[in-house]
């Protein structure tokens, strides 16, 4: 029987858009980005950046919990219109769309992030500040 691409961490490889959309929408316990059309792994980090993700995570989750409608995740995928999909730190959504769970997307996907948080390392800051945020945007 031969392996799923699901089943095994493809970081480093090349890929078409088309392919890497495919690729997020199954069941994986890796989170991918796709960077110049090269698959990267952006599941694990730094105690520290775990530390700041979380302390962020927290604040918001308890401020919001009390605040109606809006939900917070964690590494969870943004769809972006004509852009692969990323995965931010965090993210908050206040469209009942995005996490109701007979109106969600399946796979699970936040369609109209309200905060994106991203938690800059020496090695994405590039990355994030350029054309990550540029995706955000659309």
């Amino acid at each position: 029987m031969a392996a799923n691409p699901q089943d095994y961490d493809l970081h480093g490889t090349p890929m078409a858009e088309e392919d890497f959309e495919q690729l997020v929408s199954g069941e994986t316990s890796y989170r991918y980005e796709l960077i110049d059309g090269i698959l990267y792994n952006m599941t694990g980090s730094t105690p520290e950046h775990g530390d700041i993700t979380g302390n962020i995570f927290s604040l918001i989750h308890a401020h919001i919990r009390r605040k109606g409608p809006c939900k917070v995740y964690q590494d969870q995928y943004v769809k972006i219109p004509n852009a692969p999909t990323v995965v931010p730190d965090v993210v908050v959504t206040c469209d009942r769309s995005d996490w109701e769970k007979d109106k969600r997307l399946r796979p699970f996907k936040i369609q109209s992030p309200c905060i994106v948080v991203e938690v800059l390392s020496p090695s994405t800051e590039k990355y994030n500040r350029k054309e990550k945020f540029a995706r955000y945007k659309r």
